[in-house]
């Protein structure tokens, strides 16, 4: 787990256990991407573009509009 990682499940109070399959995928793609156009990833910067739902796990969603 990278240190973005860690930040971005910290801040939302949640242990990697409580979310889903695809949310673990959905945080750290952010985070290469980010890395890929040298843009270091910040929490915020990844609340503008996802946010935090409880179903039956933690999911992140894409904001729209």
């Amino acid at each position: 787990m990278t240190k973005f990682t860690g930040e971005a499940l910290t801040n939302y109070g949640l242990h990697i256990s409580q979310i889903n399959a695809l949310g673990l995928p959905q945080i750290t793609h952010f985070e290469f991407i980010c890395r890929a156009n040298c843009i270091e990833p910040t929490f915020e910067m990844f609340n503008v573009f996802l946010f935090c739902e409880l179903h039956w796990w933690f999911l992140f969603l894409q904001l729209s509009n």
